[in-house]
């Protein structure tokens, strides 16, 4: 595939068991004044899953921001911060 994936394995959540590859994705994020370009991990689906909803997740994207979810005004606000030292 050329895509650098891992090798198949099984990951399970809420919508059951699906069969997914490691792989790591490029996403940029800006506004007027600031832009963030992260590389995240991510899991892709290696079958027609359609009732396997698409997540983000913390890893790679929630651990880089300060996070705040206003559900009346359909608005998120992210705020970044420094990664934690491993």
């Amino acid at each position: 595939m050329g895509w650098g994936l891992g090798k198949e394995e099984i990951t399970g959540g809420i919508g059951g068991a699906a069969k997914v590859r490691n792989s790591k994705m490029q996403l940029i994020i800006e506004n007027q004044r600031e832009r963030y370009n992260l590389e995240i991990p991510v899991l892709v689906l290696m079958e027609n899953y359609a009732d396997v909803p698409i997540l983000l997740g913390r890893n790679g994207f929630f651990d880089n921001f300060h996070i705040n979810f206003r559900q009346n005004g359909e608005k998120i606000t992210l705020k970044k911060v420094e990664p934690k030292e491993k």
